[in-house]
């Protein structure tokens, strides 16, 4: 793994913005996401990040999450996707 490039990713993310509650667990699903989608991650943005936890949040309030990082990636995953999808 290109560590330069995935730390070139945080620093895109703003990763550094958020507390150190959430760090690990962003850092460690756009390493995930990394691995397994390159080309998905190659514009990632705050907006992306923001979006994925306020999605996150929401469906917490109501339902009980039981694999967090899964679904987090799954949030991240389709917020990058459905904002792409808003820009065109």
């Amino acid at each position: 793994m290109d560590t330069t490039r995935l730390e070139d990713l945080y620093y895109q993310a703003g990763v550094r913005y958020y507390n150190d509650n959430l760090k690990p667990l962003i850092k460690s699903v756009i390493s995930d996401l990394y691995q397994a989608n390159w080309p998905l991650l190659k514009n990632i943005q705050i907006v992306h990040i923001d979006h994925a936890i306020f999605k996150y949040k929401e469906v917490s309030e109501t339902k009980k999450i039981y694999n967090t990082k899964s679904y987090f990636r799954a949030c991240l995953k389709s917020a990058i996707e459905e904002l792409e999808i808003n820009e065109l």
